[in-house]
Parts: C-alpha cells; sequence; structure tokens
C-alpha cells in the first residue's frame, strides 16, 4: 500500500484491511478454550487436555470502581518533602536570597514545616 496524505479510502482498501482484521480477532477470541473466575494470590484453569496457550484475557471486577487500598507510607513521605522542597525553593526565589541572612528565615520555614509534618506522621 502506498501512505495516503488524506484520510479517503476510495477504493475501499482500508475498509476491506480492516474487515479482514476484523475476522481474524473474532476467529482468535469467539471459542476460549476455558473460563475460571476467583480471587485471591492465584487462580487455576483446568483444560480438557494438555494443549497449547499463546494467550490469556484477564479483567478485573470493576463493578464498584477502582480502589487505592492503602497508599504506602515511604510513597505519602516522598510526596510531602517533595511539596516542602518546592516550598522552600519558592521562598528563597521570593525572598530573593544572595546571602545568607536572607536564606536563615527560608530555612526556619522549612524545618518548621518539615518538623510538624515528622512529627504528626510519627504521632500515628
Amino acid at each position: 500500500m502506498r501512505p495516503r496524505t488524506r484520510w479517503t479510502d476510495p477504493g475501499g482498501e482500508f475498509a476491506a484491511l480492516y474487515a479482514k482484521f476484523g475476522r481474524a480477532i473474532r476467529r482468535r477470541f469467539e471459542t476460549p478454550l476455558g473460563e475460571t473466575s476467583g480471587e485471591g494470590e492465584g487462580i487455576e484453569l483446568k483444560l480438557p487436555r494438555i494443549q497449547r496457550v499463546d494467550h490469556v484475557v484477564c479483567m478485573e471486577d470493576i463493578k464498584r470502581g477502582e480502589r487505592v487500598r492503602a497508599v504506602p507510607e515511604f510513597l505519602v513521605t516522598w510526596i510531602a518533602y517533595c511539596l516542602l522542597g518546592r516550598i522552600f525553593l519558592d521562598l528563597v526565589k521570593s525572598f530573593r536570597v544572595a546571602s545568607f541572612a536572607p536564606l536563615c528565615p527560608c530555612g526556619a520555614v522549612y524545618g518548621w514545616v518539615a518538623q510538624g509534618f515528622e512529627y504528626r506522621r510519627m504521632a500515628r
């Protein structure tokens, strides 16, 4: 096929290719070797005989929506310190820190917020 510069298909070449592709997909997936469902660490699918399996389709049950059960603590800490770093850099920028004296209040705010965050995290 030659590349096309417009979004037209006057000869129906693409329509024929897409129809052929659709038939191949249907042929491959319309008759599964088996199906199973369950929960837990592992799920076993018993087939009637030994045979070659070249692909598996997995689906999850999202009737109740997707949920994050727990956020790892290291991720919360990492995000918090990233935000603290951003606050510190914004303070340095807004105070136009060019010497040591204006750096002290910026560092104090950073330390005060970080200490409060760490205290709250340890108090849990």
